[in-house]
């Protein structure tokens, strides 16, 4: 399962989900805040070689691989969808 320490938000009206974390940059604990967005099929668009990148940093820092967190991202927002669609 996926490392607790980070938390997400979705937003249905423009595709995309943001990701928080805490990781350590030069000895100090610092906020990262990452945005990823869906295609109209609810698939992660991570093809760009900076977003690749980014979302394997983010991967391995919650202690998972990309098609494990990909897969997660698209099951929750598929999940929050629902739940956004029928108003709760």
């Amino acid at each position: 399962m996926l490392h607790s320490k980070f938390s997400t938000s979705f937003d249905h009206d423009n595709q995309l989900v943001s990701i928080w974390i805490t990781h350590k940059v030069n000895e100090e604990m610092t906020n990262l805040n990452l945005n990823f967005y869906f295609d109209e099929n609810g698939s992660l668009e991570i093809k760009e070689p900076s977003k690749r990148e980014s979302f394997k940093y983010l991967a391995r820092h919650v202690k998972t691989t990309m098609p494990k967190l990909k897969n997660y991202l698209e099951n929750s927002y598929q999940d929050d969808f629902v739940q956004f669609a029928e108003g709760n």
